[in-house]
């Protein structure tokens, strides 16, 4: 019995079995990709992200002032939000909502 124990080695340990992960390149094409990631939420601008409050949520109650007849705009939705549990979707100046009148 010594002898077959002698002759096969130890099963390798868990941290030997897994590869080592490789390096990330940093590189200009790396560095390219990043930079787009961040322009992604500001439009291809550059400089800082310029944050407007949002004034209206869903279930408001606005007045109306043109000529479309309307005196009272009750906001139902807001285009372009996900939405998240328990939290309204807001909206301010220029978004686009639907409503009822």
């Amino acid at each position: 019995l010594a002898q077959a124990a002698a002759a096969h080695p130890p099963p390798p340990r868990r941290s030997d079995r897994r590869p080592a992960a490789p390096e990330r390149a940093a590189g200009p094409s790396a560095q390219r990709q990043r930079q787009q990631a961040m322009k992604r939420g500001r439009g291809g601008r550059s400089g800082g992200k310029l944050k407007m409050s949002l004034g209206c949520g869903v279930a408001t109650l606005m007045n109306c002032a043109d000529n479309s007849g309307a005196k009272n705009l009750y906001i139902m939705a807001v285009r372009g939000i996900g939405g998240r549990l328990n939290k309204i979707p807001q909206c301010g100046p220029g978004d686009m909502v639907l409503c009822t009148c």
